[in-house]
């Protein structure tokens, strides 16, 4: 379970802007339940970010690239960015 969490976060690293849980899981190659099961953790922990479009009512996923850019900045220099 864990590697296709991590199939995930690389997926979306690499690609710009939101997916539906559906492209997600054609993507990875995994079935659209486990997808989901995955997202939820992944969300909850704050790694996705959700958007649902207005029009359709679909729920997009994108990678917090906020988060990202936190990482690396706190592995090259080892301290934690302030926020607020």
């Amino acid at each position: 379970m864990q590697e296709k969490r991590f199939l995930l976060v690389v997926f979306l690293t690499r690609r710009d802007g939101y997916h539906s849980s559906q492209d997600l899981a054609s993507g990875i190659q995994d079935n659209h339940s486990n997808v989901i099961c995955n997202l939820n953790m992944l969300a909850s922990a704050g790694i996705v970010i959700a958007d649902r479009e207005p029009a359709t009512g679909i729920v997009r996923l994108a990678i917090n690239r906020g988060l990202l850019q936190n990482l690396e900045e706190f592995f090259a220099t080892g301290a934690l960015k302030e926020s607020g």
